[in-house]
């Protein structure tokens, strides 16, 4: 009976390792048209899940699970438009159901979650990311109600920015997370694009002040005391990841220096399989509600938008590696409507999706091609039936030896 069992463990084991090779040179190039048309299938399915609620399933696992799950559904629909660019359809579309997401973040019992005595009202969290959704709508085709909104929501991030000390103001009381700003800063950098120089002073000062108070890697820490103006914790794969997406609207050069030490700290192979830490080489952690699951080191939500983070910086070659990392281990299923984990994470598929719309600044490269990956499977896969294969050359060695010594 034990034998049984271990050779369907085996077999399942084989299968899912077959799957896993196979299903990471299926990843679309980078900057394709087969990769704008993966992301229309995962828009589908996550289309129908957000109306039927998907952004309070979410709230339930996190606490800015709702305003996160509609910002980036938003935002993906702006920036798919953006990149097809030619179909009035399509554009009709992305701009009604960023336009819902919108509405969905700015319901009463949403806002209520964050608090009114900041500044500005409501946190940098919640102000960042409906200030970077509304100005993606207003850029793609804003109504002029929705440009008057995105001159006074600026206003307030600009205000909130010009009179803090610290270049890292509150997403709740006395709590702050750089990658928050950031966000709300590139919303600013958004709003100028529209409205020329609008917040050129506020963010220039704002560039000087962070570069006062990079970690011990001369990188932009995790967490932030605001009251102290402090650091209360150094850089982490997944704000990293988050930071490099934004950096680059905001400034080229410290954009670059900051990827460049991303890349060194947090950039890891394991098994042969591309990944991104959760903390920096030479320091170990748990995972916890920023991070989703740490797994050998490698943050999930970090390898995930990794891939986005290095389609802002020109690095082309990693992002095609961390998606084809994603596609090999992601048990997509679906083609109309593709979903990954089986559809049992949706927030997931939002992150996926979101890295997928961005515009890639740089040139394809090779495609990645997982040699050493492989090598480690088979390595497995021969230990794994070990005992099935060692089984079989006794036997016939047995046979062998019974030919040659007949009683």
């Amino acid at each position: 009976m034990a034998r049984v069992l271990h050779r369907l463990l085996a077999a399942l084991v084989t299968g899912l390792l077959v799957w896993v090779n196979f299903a990471v040179h299926t990843a679309p190039r980078v900057g394709s048209n087969e990769e704008l048309y993966m992301a229309r299938a995962q828009l589908r399915f996550l289309e129908g899940r957000l109306h039927a609620g998907l952004g309070d399933e979410m709230q339930k696992l996190f606490p800015e699970g709702s305003v996160f799950t509609h910002a980036l559904y938003g935002s993906a629909w702006c920036s798919y438009a953006l990149r097809r660019n030619t179909a009035d359809s399509v554009r009709t579309h992305a701009l009604r159901e960023a336009r819902w997401a919108l509405t969905q973040i700015e319901r009463p019992d949403v806002q209520g979650r964050f608090p009114v005595a900041c500044e500005p009202k409501f946190g940098a969290f919640y102000c960042g990311w409906r200030n970077s959704l509304l100005a993606s709508i207003a850029l793609l085709g804003g109504r002029q109600a929705e440009m008057i909104a995105l001159d006074r929501y600026s206003a307030e991030l600009d205000s909130a920015f010009a009179k803090s000390t610290s270049p890292f103001i509150e997403s709740y009381s006395g709590m702050a997370w750089p990658a928050d700003n950031v966000v709300a800063v590139a919303s600013l950098v958004m709003h100028q694009r529209l409205r020329p120089n609008t917040h050129r002073s506020t963010i220039d000062r704002w560039l000087r002040q962070i570069g006062e108070r990079y970690d011990e890697r001369g990188m932009i820490p995790h967490a932030w005391d605001p009251v102290a103006d402090r650091q209360q914790e150094h850089a982490r794969g997944c704000s990293q990841a988050l930071i490099n997406v934004f950096l680059p609207m905001i400034d080229t050069t410290i954009a670059r220096g900051q990827f460049d030490r991303f890349r060194r700290y947090f950039f890891m192979e394991r098994l042969g399989v591309p990944l991104v830490r959760e903390y920096p080489k030479g320091v170990t952690g748990r995972g916890d509600v920023d991070s989703g699951p740490v797994i050998l080191g490698a943050g999930c939500a970090a390898s995930i938008v990794g891939s986005g983070a290095c389609r802002m910086n020109g690095d082309v070659l990693h992002a095609q590696e961390f998606d084809a990392t994603v596609e090999g281990f992601g048990l997509a299923l679906g083609d109309r409507r593709k979903r990954y984990l089986l559809g049992a994470l949706p927030i997931a598929d939002l992150f996926i999706v979101w890295g997928r719309c961005m515009p890639v600044h740089g040139n394809s490269g090779p495609l990645p091609g997982f040699l050493r990956f492989h090598l480690w499977s088979a390595a497995g896969l021969l230990l794994l039936w070990s005992t099935w294969w060692v089984g079989v050359v006794r036997r016939w060695y047995g046979a062998r030896r019974a030919q040659q010594d007949p009683q």
